[in-house]
């Protein structure tokens, strides 16, 4: 995608791209930390499913992503 951007499209690369590359590594290693350790906690799919969705609804409600993360109260920022 980043070459498909970058030829096709003309968007210039600005920034570090082994920056780009550690921090992907370091995001994907996250998530699929927090995969596993749902996974390893429930006995059936359905129970890492329900696992999952009660986890990432909260997370993806507070990073700022739905709402802007000045709007929350102090002790929630």
């Amino acid at each position: 995608m980043l070459v498909l951007g970058w030829l096709v499209l003309g968007v210039p690369l600005r920034g570090s791209l082994p920056l780009l590359y550690t921090s992907m590594v370091v995001y994907l290693a996250a998530i699929i930390g927090i995969g596993l350790f749902i996974s390893s906690l429930a006995s059936t799919q359905q129970q890492a499913i329900i696992g999952l969705f009660i986890y990432m609804l909260p997370a993806i409600l507070l990073s700022g992503y739905a709402t802007p993360v000045e709007n929350m109260p102090d002790w929630l920022q």
